[in-house]
């Protein structure tokens, strides 16, 4: 799964619509929405601020720690 697809999927998880979102996150309704559609890449300056607006975070682990 893209990043794309994830912040979707996880907006949706959440019963959040992209305007909801973008208020929650501080950003536009029309870049969330680019983002989402995979118009527009995110940063990951953005894509932090994003995921904590959604109640989640970016965690680096060995491969092997994986679970498959």
């Amino acid at each position: 799964m893209n990043i794309n697809k994830f912040i979707k999927n996880k907006r949706e998880e959440r019963g959040l619509s992209v305007k909801e979102l973008a208020d929650i996150a501080n950003f536009s309704f029309k870049t969330i929405y680019l983002w989402e559609s995979g118009e527009k890449n995110i940063t990951y300056k953005s894509l932090v601020q994003l995921l904590d607006a959604l109640g989640l975070e970016i965690q680096i682990v060995e491969k092997s720690q994986i679970r498959r």
